[in-house]
């Protein structure tokens, strides 16, 4: 396991962390889709 994903593990046992991760996370769905699409198409 990643440095990250421990620390982020960790991270999500407080309550109000994990809550405001989950009200961000479609956000950063749509982010990293279109991060993935730029770099599947050589886009800048």
């Amino acid at each position: 396991m990643s440095e990250f994903k421990k620390h982020l593990a960790e991270m999500l046992k407080d309550p109000e962390f994990a809550s405001e991760y989950e009200r961000l996370r479609p956000e950063y769905e749509v982010m990293r889709a279109v991060i993935q699409a730029r770099t599947e198409y050589s886009l800048t």
